[in-house]
């Protein structure tokens, strides 16, 4: 059994499942399998129907660092928060019942975040796997934004999914863990973006551009739910322009831009047309040049004769390949390079914001570079 007493390098790994029996077993095994050995695993069943503690009652009586809590169905924050009262490490590491990590994962993050006290969490970039845990997507480039981060991750959850990122538990628990509030008022969905939004109002963040986490993709994920999502996000985001004025406004049109977008995509993708049409109008009320943009697109895929991208039929490289150890996902189309563009240049602007409000910074700030890097994973 674990001391009682908290251990200066144990990670707590907290994981949500509500019905997961398809995946649970591979996400537990990607926990377990970390270079980093000294870990507990909390699962909190969240009120399933299925199998899915069947399958972590077998895996807990296999490996003591494994263990199940069970409660009425309340939702994922309510879930997250029970498991985060149960945990006994410094740091703190959610991990949704179906996404993967790399097996260096948590090793690579403890490293980086005991480079400085300031550090309250540190984040790494991720992959999309599809329901077999082939990579659909694989970033080849993208900003490490480290230090005072608030602006840039009001802009974008640059964490991309609850999965990715280790945290220090006082941090957490300084933030006051997961709003359970979001369940409540039927907007679920942005209740981990709201956690670091909290976090770097007090501490650094930091990012690792290695591609170590995996968030799978599946019909019935929390995203497909797009108007839930935008609720949940328009909530988040109203608390936080009236907390931090100092922001500028354009920064939270360009945000509900970015998000108006990312569900419009998903919807299309989902076969929900009309949705994604309404998404897309309302990206570009947030923000005109995303409606030129899309005419540039459009222009492009006739000019290419709408010949859709496709899939490729090779199964893509699973962990540990991801970053960078084999083969990579295929290559970013035409549409995806412009989308880019429009996005760097959108984190300059924000960058100059980041070095400009070095001293209004909240207190109990230090003082940190604040220029955004951009890192290539080796």
């Amino acid at each position: 059994m674990l001391n009682n007493v908290m251990a200066a390098d144990l990670v707590s790994v907290i994981i949500p499942m509500y019905n997961d029996e398809q995946y649970i077993a591979a996400t537990l095994s990607s926990a377990l399998a970390q270079t980093h050995r000294n870990i507990e695993i909390i699962v909190v069943d969240d009120g399933s129907t299925d199998g899915s503690a069947a399958v972590v009652e077998r895996v807990a009586a296999t490996d003591e660092r494994v263990r199940l809590i069970s409660q009425p169905n309340r939702g994922v924050a309510q879930a997250r928060n029970c498991a985060i009262a149960e945990a006994q490490g410094q740091f703190i590491a959610p991990l949704d019942a179906d996404d993967l990590w790399h097996p260096e994962k948590i090793e690579r993050q403890v490293a980086a975040i005991r480079q400085s006290p300031r550090i309250g969490c540190v984040t790494t970039w991720f992959c999309t796997l599809d329901e077999e845990s082939r990579v659909l997507w694989k970033p080849e480039d993208g900003v490490g934004w480290t230090g005072y981060v608030l602006p840039a991750l009001v802009l974008e959850n640059f964490a991309g999914c609850a999965s990715s990122p280790l945290m220090r538990r006082e941090c957490v628990l300084k933030a006051g863990g997961y709003d359970p509030d979001l369940y409540a008022r039927n907007a679920q969905g942005c209740e981990d973006w709201k956690l670091l939004l909290t976090i770097a109002r007090h501490s650094d963040l930091a990012v690792l551009a290695l591609p170590l986490t995996g968030y799978r993709q599946t019909p019935d994920g929390m995203s497909e739910n797009y108007w839930s999502m935008l609720r949940s996000y328009d909530l988040v985001m109203s608390e936080i322009m009236q907390q931090c004025p100092e922001i500028p406004a354009k920064v939270f049109r360009w945000s509900r831009s970015n998000m108006c977008e990312w569900l419009g995509g998903r919807a299309r993708r989902s076969g929900a047309h009309f949705d994604a049409m309404h998404l897309y109008s309302l990206a570009i009320r947030s923000n005109w040049v995303f409606g030129l943009e899309m005419l540039t697109r459009a222009a492009l895929r006739v000019s290419t004769m709408m010949m859709p991208r496709g899939r490729s039929e090779d199964a893509q490289p699973t962990y540990p390949d991801l970053i960078g150890l084999s083969a990579s996902a295929p290559r970013r189309s035409l549409t995806e390079r412009l989308i880019e563009r429009r996005r760097r240049y959108i984190r300059h602007y924000v960058g100059t914001l980041l070095a400009g409000q070095e001293q209004i910074r909240h207190p109990g700030f230090s003082d940190v570079p604040l220029t955004p890097r951009h890192e290539k994973a080796p």
